[in-house]
């Protein structure tokens, strides 16, 4: 599978779209939207050996490259495109590829565009069956799976840099670890995402949601009005079952029963030998 070649057409497609975007051609934007939608469903499996011209009929696609059997069969739709401009015809298949074949047999047609040699012979993706000696290099740490929406692949690694980590790049790593996210300042990762022993660390958190009594901003999955909350400025709350119990503000701190305004300290652990020093005034109702 030649995915270089899928790249170079796509990374084509991508500039020209963007050029319609940043030219406002709403026609040329749609026009290539579909060409790239309809590319990324296509795989390169082949290059035209010599011109194919337009209003010629043709019976047959040469290619550079002898192939490998099973690699086409009869009824398998194939596209030629031209990477330079883009244009393309599509050929409908009418013989099974043999090992060695140097031409696709092709229900005779007639194309509408010149295609030079070089151009990309592409097969779309639902057309591909099973290509075990395609030289497509995968091997039993890539495995589709048939029937499936979903891909393993193990031992895989992913980083934006390098050097992320180092202490001086910003990037981000993702192994079968976990996730780690760098700053440009530091060696330990400010968010860690630990896929063993399941914890996750950062180094800072700011929440965008206040929180409530009811549902406080940190709390538990398995006792969800459980938690902290922020009740005002410069004021931080804790709540059980829902109900403010312990509120530290810059004023003080307040102790609750279930309703703000009625005071209570649990002393029923305390032993004699324990003791309460009280700073200031000390008020009992």
């Amino acid at each position: 599978m030649n995915v270089r070649s899928d790249i170079i057409i796509n990374d084509n497609l991508i500039r020209q779209l963007a050029a319609g975007v940043a030219s406002s051609d709403a026609a040329t934007v749609g026009q290539l939207s579909q060409q790239l939608t309809d590319a990324l469903s296509l795989s390169s499996i082949a290059t035209l050996a010599s011109q194919l011209d337009s209003g010629v009929q043709v019976s047959s696609l040469p290619v550079s490259v002898p192939m490998d059997e099973g690699l086409l069969e009869t009824g398998n739709t194939v596209r030629v495109v031209d990477p330079a401009t883009m244009s393309y015809y599509d050929f409908v298949v009418s013989a099974d590829v043999a090992s060695g074949d140097t031409a696709i047999t092709v229900t005779p047609d007639t194309p509408t565009v010149t295609l030079p040699a070089g151009s990309l012979i592409l097969l779309h993706a639902e057309d591909v069956a099973l290509m075990a000696n395609s030289g497509n290099g995968f091997d039993d740490l890539f495995e589709l799976v048939e029937g499936g929406d979903w891909i393993v692949i193990d031992d895989i690694v992913l980083e934006t840099d390098a050097n992320a980590g180092d202490g001086a790049t910003a990037g981000m790593r993702m192994d079968t670890d976990g996730l780690r996210l760098y700053d440009a300042t530091s060696t330990l990762p400010v968010i860690d995402i630990d896929a063993v022993n399941g914890t996750l660390s950062m180094k800072y958190v700011s929440l965008t949601d206040d929180g409530t009594a009811a549902t406080p901003a940190v709390r538990w999955d398995g006792d969800p009005d459980t938690g902290v909350f922020r009740a005002a400025a410069d004021t931080l709350a804790i709540a059980t079952g829902g109900f403010e119990r312990m509120r530290v503000s810059n004023s003080g701190v307040n102790v609750y029963v279930d309703v703000v305004g009625s005071g209570l300290i649990s002393a029923d652990q305390m032993s004699t030998a324990d003791t309460m020093t009280v700073n200031g005034q000390l008020l009992v109702t």
